[in-house]
């Protein structure tokens, strides 16, 4: 019986709040496998059901492609400035190993939220869902 948390001492083992556990039990196929006891009143997590999750939450960033800032730039069409001046106000995520990378996915979700002018550079202003 050890190895069976509360919703509580399972939401500090994963480092989330309690909330973000009830959540994920509404919310069906996100969240960790959990045990429904007695009559569906006592939920328990299982240790190793919540290691399972923390694994297929893991993202290898070895198996990423990273971009240079000269990449992104030439990427999106735009000058190296503005590309360094997104990063620096958190515009755009970049990591630092080996001068500053831009990850795919980061990238990706960069060119979601911007719009594109037909002269090809991005423009500052959010996507406006109608």
């Amino acid at each position: 019986m050890d190895d069976l948390l509360n919703t509580k001492s399972a939401a500090n083992y994963l480092g989330v709040c309690e909330n973000t556990m009830y959540k994920w039990r509404h919310l069906s196929n996100i969240g960790p496998d959990y045990l429904m006891l007695g009559e569906g009143n006592l939920v328990r997590y299982e240790r190793s059901d919540l290691d399972a999750y923390k694994s297929k939450c893991r993202i290898r960033p070895e198996l990423e492609d990273y971009y240079t800032v000269e990449e992104v730039a030439r990427s999106l069409r735009c000058r190296l400035t503005t590309v360094r001046r997104w990063i620096d106000t958190g515009q755009l995520k970049a990591y630092n190993f080996n001068g500053k990378k831009v990850s795919d996915a980061d990238l990706k979700a960069f060119k979601c939220r911007k719009l594109v002018k037909p002269g090809g550079a991005l423009s500052l202003v959010e996507h406006v869902t109608g």
